[in-house]
C-alpha cells in the first residue's frame, strides 16, 4: 500500500489567502474602471499612504460624488469617505487637517470617527446615504459591506426612498432624523 501524507489544512490560511486574491483582483478591477479619471493615479497614492500610516485605524475608505457616479468633468476632485475603526478622540476639523497631509492632490477628505459613523448611519445623514448609493469601495475591512446590505434592505423595504433632492425616511423605523 502506497504511503500518503496528509497536511492538515488550516481553513484560516486558506480563508485568508482567498480573501486577499479578491482583493488584488479587486483592486486591478478598480484601477480600471478609474483609469480614465484625471489624476487617479494621486488618488492611489494617497489610498497607498494613507493604509501604510493609520491602516490599523481605517475600517473603510469610499470613494463617492462625482468621480465615483462618472459625471464628473474637468475641475472635479475626488471625495473620499473614510471611516476608522476606533473613537481618535479628535475633533472632526482636526482630522480632515491630518488627512489632507497625505496628499496635495484634488482630494476632499471626510474623515469619520466609528461612534460618529455609527451616529451617521443611524440618523440617515445625506452623505453617507450617497456614498451607500454611488460610492465606489477602495478598502474595507467588511463594516462597509455590513452597512451596505442594512441600506440595501432599507431601500427595498421602503424605509429610506431617494427622491430627486435627496432622500426620503419612514419616521416610524427608529430614527433620530425629523422628516
Amino acid at each position: 500500500m502506497p504511503l500518503q501524507v496528509v497536511f492538515p489544512l488550516n481553513n484560516t490560511l486558506i480563508k485568508m489567502q482567498i480573501k486577499r486574491f479578491k482583493m488584488l483582483r479587486r483592486c486591478s478591477v478598480l484601477r480600471e474602471l478609474l483609469s480614465n479619471r484625471p489624476h487617479v493615479e494621486k488618488l492611489w497614492e494617497f489610498v497607498d499612504r494613507v493604509l501604510k500610516q493609520k491602516g490599523d485605524e481605517i475600517e473603510f475608505i469610499v470613494l463617492y460624488g462625482s468621480m465615483a457616479k462618472g459625471n464628473w468633468s474637468v475641475g472635479s476632485d475626488y471625495d473620499v469617505l473614510i471611516g476608522l475603526c476606533i473613537d481618535d478622540g479628535k475633533r472632526f476639523i482636526d482630522r480632515l487637517y491630518d488627512y489632507s497631509l497625505f496628499t496635495s492632490a484634488p482630494i476632499d477628505i471626510f474623515a469619520y470617527s466609528q461612534p460618529e459613523i455609527d451616529l451617521m448611519f443611524k440618523n440617515f445623514h445625506l452623505t453617507l446615504l450617497e456614498s451607500l448609493n454611488h460610492g465606489i469601495v477602495l478598502f474595507d475591512r467588511g463594516r462597509w459591506a455590513e452597512m451596505q446590505k442594512q441600506f440595501k434592505e432599507w431601500k427595498t423595504s421602503g424605509v429610506i426612498e431617494q427622491i430627486p433632492v435627496g432622500w426620503r425616511f419612514k419616521k416610524e423605523q427608529g430614527n433620530t432624523r425629523d422628516n
